[in-house]
Protein backbone atom coordinates (compact mmCIF):
# COMPACT_ATOMS: atom_id res chain seq x y z
CA UNK A 1 0.00 0.00 0.00
CA UNK A 2 2.85 2.42 0.39
CA UNK A 3 4.22 2.16 -2.56
CA UNK A 4 1.01 2.36 -4.10
CA UNK A 5 0.38 5.98 -2.02
CA UNK A 6 3.65 7.36 -2.77
CA UNK A 7 3.18 6.55 -6.49
CA UNK A 8 -0.05 8.55 -6.02
CA UNK A 9 1.26 11.17 -4.39
CA UNK A 10 4.31 12.17 -5.99
CA UNK A 11 2.99 12.94 -9.01
CA UNK A 12 0.24 15.33 -7.16
CA UNK A 13 3.22 17.02 -5.06
CA UNK A 14 4.92 18.14 -8.51
CA UNK A 15 1.87 19.38 -9.98
CA UNK A 16 1.43 21.53 -6.82
CA UNK A 17 4.76 22.41 -7.06
CA UNK A 18 4.54 23.34 -10.71
CA UNK A 19 1.62 25.47 -9.88
CA UNK A 20 2.93 27.46 -6.75
CA UNK A 21 6.20 28.47 -9.20
CA UNK A 22 3.90 29.25 -12.16
CA UNK A 23 1.80 31.47 -9.54
CA UNK A 24 5.20 32.82 -8.15
CA UNK A 25 6.53 33.96 -11.78
CA UNK A 26 3.21 35.98 -12.49
CA UNK A 27 2.97 37.65 -9.33
CA UNK A 28 6.76 38.42 -10.08
CA UNK A 29 5.36 39.44 -13.33
CA UNK A 30 2.56 42.28 -12.22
Amino acid sequence: MDKEIELFSNPLKLKLGKATVATLIVLNEN
